[in-house]
């Protein structure tokens, strides 16, 4: 099995649905108990996400990383500058 390095997506040790909902629940304090928050990827993933966060918490300050120079990825619609 692997092991996720990621800290909001579940390992191979998560095998139950009593599991995932501990897993999510404690991301979702730890969320909660940060003074800020930094998502890397300023995909369509990482855009909902940070809307997803900011609306849960709305003075949280919220930072996206992202290597292009605009966010979402090529394969999307372009947004207006």
């Amino acid at each position: 099995g692997s092991v996720s390095a990621s800290p909001g997506e579940p390992g191979a040790n998560v095998v139950s649905l009593e599991q995932m909902n501990q897993f999510f629940q404690a991301t979702s304090e730890a969320v909660a108990r940060a003074t800020r928050v930094a998502i890397i990827g300023g995909g369509a993933v990482g855009l909902e996400l940070a809307g997803e966060i900011r609306h849960a918490h709305p003075d949280k300050p919220v930072v996206l990383i992202h290597a292009a120079p605009k966010l979402v990825n090529s394969a999307a619609p372009a947004l207006p500058d």
